[in-house]
Order: structure tokens, then sequence, then C-alpha cells
């Protein structure tokens, strides 16, 4: 809900509930009825989801923000470009973020890429978990769930990425690929009870995952939290390209996360399971396949330039 404001007479200026006052700068109704203050000094209430108490925050959090946009969209890319080059005929091998992480290693200063990415996939994580526990957008419990879901994977992956690392030194061992740790953990669900039913319903939800991905994608719901008062017109339209690109390819690679979930409680075989690189490789097989596996790769390299663009277009309050 909007803060109420009281108008001083014959002025531009509104006193909050608090006593503040800053200059009028913008009031626009949007078309489902909310309305939306652009600025007002200590304010920002650019969306109903703006960070309007991001203002308070320590510089520090918002350098915690942006490293951890850069060190995910470096995944993305990395993933992208890998299932481009096998679309292309290139050669290789469609790879899910373990292969892309260790190709990144065998780069020159793959390592020191490596423990930067482990330390920016960390900050991501913390960032997810400010959302999920302080809530700062209003966002409500559910989606502060899936934020909180989203901080123990960022985790996972900066553990993948510092495991990497330590692989190459020698000091312990290369661990499973996303496809075998998909398969082990359907396994152990099924060996629970009910477990087949448990395993077809991770795969339900990973549809509704995935439709929520593509309406986000489809109505450019991420426009809400960019800084779009800042943008020009042809950034604004980039980044809209760039987010329904991205977001699309996620669900259709989280649809089909889900479809394998579901084969493998039907068959009563968590061998069908897979994650993100069994997906690539079986959008390849597919008809027409380098076309589709090219347009989903064109996706996830979308996603990571949207991601690094979000280091400077995300809306963080007051002048980033």
């Amino acid at each position: 809900m909007v803060p109420l404001f009281r108008v001083a007479s014959r002025t531009n200026r509104f006193l909050g509930s608090d006593g503040q006052t800053g200059n009028f700068a913008y009031l626009l109704a949007s078309n489902d009825g909310r309305h939306r203050a652009s600025t007002c000094r200590g304010w920002v209430l650019s969306s109903p989801h703006g960070l309007s108490g991001m203002k308070s925050q320590s510089g520090f959090l918002k350098f915690i923000i942006r490293f951890g946009f850069l060190a995910k969209g470096a995944v993305y890319l990395a993933v992208g470009l890998l299932a481009l080059q096998v679309a292309v005929g290139f050669g290789g091998e469609t790879g899910d973020t373990k292969g892309a992480l260790e190709e990144i290693g065998r780069r020159p200063f793959g390592g020191t890429l490596l423990v930067i990415l482990a330390v920016g996939l960390l900050h991501y994580s913390a960032w997810k978990f400010v959302e999920a526990f302080k809530d700062p957008e209003n966002v409500g419990k559910g989606l502060r769930v899936l934020y909180g879901a989203s901080g123990f994977l960022h985790i996972y992956l900066a553990y993948m990425a510092a495991g990497t690392v330590l692989s190459g030194l020698g000091v312990m061992g290369g661990g499973k690929s996303g496809d075998q740790s998909a398969q082990s953990g359907t396994s152990w669900l099924m060996s629970q009870g009910f477990g087949r039913w448990l395993v077809g319903a991770v795969g339900v939800v990973a549809f509704g995952i995935s439709i929520s991905q593509l309406l986000v994608g489809y109505r450019a719901k991420f426009r809400e939290k960019l800084a779009l008062r800042d943008m020009h017109a042809w950034e604004k339209i980039a980044m809209i390209t760039l987010g329904r690109m991205g977001f699309c390819a996620r669900a259709l690679l989280i649809a089909l996360v889900g479809l394998f979930l579901v084969q493998a409680a039907v068959n009563s075989d968590s061998d069908n399971a897979g994650g993100i690189a069994k997906a690539l490789a079986t959008l390849m097989e597919q008809p027409f396949g380098p076309w589709l596996l090219g347009a989903t790769a064109a996706g996830l390299i979308a996603h990571g330039l949207f991601t690094w663009a979000m280091m400077r277009y995300r809306d963080l309050g007051g002048d980033g």
C-alpha cells in the first residue's frame, strides 16, 4: 500500500507519515490501480516492489548485491556458451553448472576466477537470505521461501566452484555432475515412504516454477525491479529483450527437469532423472535439435548479460 501523504497548500511538497518532507517528482497510477511514486527526497517508491528501505542500508550491502550479480551472470554465460558451441558444431558436450565451472578452471588464471566466482556466489546467497528474512520489497511469504531456497542453492554453487579449484590442486575429489546429483537424490527419495509420489510431486512443483518463470518473461514483470527512471529508451528495450529471452530459456530447462522427475516416478527408475546437462542434451536430440539448443543457449547467454546489467539497472534505492 502506498503511504498516505498530506499535500501542503500551494506547494509541490509532500509530508510523509514519519514527518519527513521531500520534493514531489512523479506520481503514476498503473494499470492495476496501484500508485507509484518515482522519487521523493529520502524515499524510493519506483514500484510496488522497489527497495524503499534500501536507502537506509549501507553501501556495503549494495556492493554485496552487485558482486553477486557479477558471479551469477558469469555462470549463466559459461553454461550458455558451452551449449552454443555444441549447437553450432564446434564440438564439445553440453554441460551443466559443474561443467561450466570446470571449463573456466581450464582457462588462464582459471583458479583465480573460480575463487572470485565462489566469493561472488556467496555474496548473492547472502542477499537472497536478506530478501528471505528481512523482506525489503514486501513480496510476501511465498516468494520469501523461494528466496531462501535460492540462497542455499547459491551456497551450493559456491561450494562447487571452490571444489573445482581444490580438485585441480588434488586436495579433494571432483564431485558429482548435476545429472549424477539429480539421480542420486531421486534414488534417495524413492527409498523413502511414498518415494515415487514424492519424486512426482517435486516434478510437478518444477512444472509450476517453470510456468511462473515463463509468465515473468512474457509479462516482463522483472521491470518492477528496474530503476526505469534512470534508463534511456534503448536501455529499457535492451533489458526487456534480454530478460524475456533469459526467463523463457530458464522456464524450458526447468520444465524438462520436471519432466525427467515425473518419468522417474512413473517408471520407478532414478536413472530417468537429470539436470541441466541432460535437458540441454535432450534438446539436441530432437528434430531441429541444433536450432532448439542454439535458441536455448542464446537465452542462457541473454540471462547472463541481463544479470550483469542488473548491477547497473537494479533499483537499489537512492542513487545506487
